[in-house]
C-alpha cells in the first residue's frame, strides 16, 4: 500500500477538532470536512431535520461511510492533506450504533494515512449535528484510539491548550513542505528573491516549510552574480546545487535546441531530491516536457499573464516597445510553453504618471533620433 501524505485529525465531538482544522485551512492547508457534516448538511438544505436525517443511525452511518470512502478515493496521495476523520472513524460509530464493525473494517486499509492525530476533550458543546452525550463520546475516544493504533498507526494525543497552540503541536509532527528553487543568478535581485523565500519561511509567513536545495545554472567562477548567489547560499547553509547550463553540450544546444533541453533536463534531474514544489526565480532555462510531467514547478514571471514573455529584460523593452501603460507580475504552473501556464495568481500596476513619466518623456526623445532596436543594442544588457 502507497502511504499518502494525509494527516488524519479525529476526536469526539466537542473536541475542538473543527476550530483546529479551520486554522489549518485559513493558514493556507488543505482540509477535507467531516463527511458526516457534509452529509447532514446537504439534507438539512433539502429541509429535512437532524432527528429525520438521523432516525435510522445504521442507515446514516452506511451513508457516512460511503462518502468518506469516495472522498479519499479521490484525493491526490502526494499532496499534503488534512481529514477532518477518516474512514476507520466509521469502525466506532459502527461499533456505538450497534452495526457490525467487520462491515467497516473491511474496507479499511492499513498505510494509508501519514499520521493521526486524537484531540484530547474540551467540555462538551451540544450544537446542530450532535446527538450524543459525555458518556458515548468518553467511549467514542477510546474505541478511535484503539482501532487507528490496532491499524498499525501511531495515534499522537494533542493535549488540550490554544487553537494556535494546538495547530503548533500539529505542525511540529508533520513532515516538512519541500521547496526547490531555481535561478540562474543573473543579477543581485536573484539573491533578494531566494532571500525573501528563505526569510519568509523562517518568520512562518511560509509555514511548516523549508528548502531542499537552491540549484543555481551557473558553476563558482563562471559569472559574477552566480559567485555572490553561490557564496550567499553557502552563508545561509542552504543545500546548494550548480550546473552550468551554458556549458552543457553547447554545439548540441546550436544544432538541435529540443534535443539539447531533453537531455539537459535530464542530467538536472539526476541531481534533484524529492520535493513538494519547485519555484523559479529569474530561472532562464524554461522546463520541457518531461521535466513538466516529473516536477511540479511554478513560475514567478514579470508580466501580466497576457503579457511579454522571456527575461525581464525582454519584457521591459517589450512594453516600451508597447508605449504600454500597465504591468504586472504573476505566479503560474510551469508548461513546455514559455511563461504561458495556468496562472496562479497576478497583481497590475501603472507604468503612466509619477516617477514613470521622466523616462517614458525621455525615451521619446530618444526615439527621435535612432530606433528602439539601437538602442536595446547599446545598452539593453545595462537598463
Amino acid at each position: 500500500m502507497e502511504r499518502s501524505k494525509w494527516y488524519v485529525v479525529t476526536g469526539g465531538p466537542s473536541s475542538g477538532k473543527s476550530s483546529v482544522l479551520a486554522y489549518f485551512e485559513k493558514i493556507g492547508y488543505r482540509v477535507i470536512p467531516e463527511a458526516a457534516r457534509v452529509l447532514i448538511d446537504e439534507e438539512v438544505a433539502k429541509g429535512k431535520t437532524i432527528e429525520e436525517i438521523r432516525r435510522n443511525e445504521a442507515d446514516f452511518q452506511r451513508r457516512v461511510l460511503a462518502l468518506k470512502l469516495k472522498i479519499e478515493k479521490e484525493l491526490p496521495k502526494d499532496q499534503l492533506i488534512f481529514l477532518d476523520r477518516a474512514v476507520p472513524d466509521s469502525i466506532a460509530y459502527y461499533s456505538t450504533c450497534g452495526l457490525n464493525p467487520k462491515e467497516a473494517l473491511d474496507v479499511c486499509q492499513g498505510g494509508q494515512y501519514k499520521k493521526v492525530f486524537l484531540m484530547e476533550q474540551l467540555p462538551y458543546v451540544q450544537d446542530y449535528a450532535r446527538t450524543e452525550n459525555a458518556q458515548s463520546i468518553e467511549r467514542l475516544n477510546q474505541l478511535l484510539r484503539q482501532i487507528y493504533e490496532r491499524l498499525g498507526y501511531e495515534v499522537i494525543l494533542v493535549p488540550v491548550m490554544s487553537v494556535e497552540d494546538r495547530v503548533k503541536f500539529i505542525q511540529s509532527h508533520i513532515e516538512r513542505f519541500q521547496i526547490g528553487l531555481f535561478t540562474s543568478a543573473w543579477d543581485k535581485v536573484a539573491w533578494e528573491l531566494v532571500d525573501e523565500v528563505y526569510r519568509n519561511i523562517q518568520n512562518g509567513l511560509i509555514p511548516n516549510s523549508e528548502i531542499a536545495f537552491v540549484f543555481v545554472s551557473r558553476e563558482e567562477r563562471e559569472t559574477r552574480y552566480g559567485d555572490l548567489m553561490i557564496h550567499n547560499v553557502q552563508v545561509a547553509d542552504l543545500p546548494l546545487m550548480t550546473f552550468s547550463s551554458a556549458r552543457f553540450k553547447p554545439e548540441l544546444r546550436e544544432r538541435d535546441r529540443a534535443v539539447w533541453r531533453l537531455e539537459h533536463d535530464r542530467e538536472v534531474m539526476k541531481l534533484l531530491p524529492s520535493t513538494d514544489l519547485i519555484v523559479l526565480l529569474g530561472y532562464m532555462w524554461w522546463f520541457g516536457e518531461e521535466m513538466c510531467q516529473k516536477r511540479t514547478a511554478i513560475n514567478l514571471h514579470p508580466a501580466l499573464p497576457t503579457g511579454p514573455k522571456g527575461t525581464y529584460r525582454e519584457v521591459i523593452w517589450q512594453l516600451i516597445r508597447e508605449r504600454a501603460i500597465e504591468t504586472g507580475v504573476m505566479m503560474h504552473l510551469v508548461t513546455p510553453e514559455l511563461d504561458r501556464g495556468p496562472i496562479i495568481s497576478f497583481c497590475h500596476f501603472s507604468i503612466r504618471g509619477g516617477d514613470f513619466d521622466p523616462f517614458w518623456q525621455d525615451m521619446e526623445k530618444r526615439l527621435k533620433k535612432e530606433t528602439l532596436e539601437e538602442i536595446a543594442a547599446k545598452e539593453g544588457e545595462n537598463n
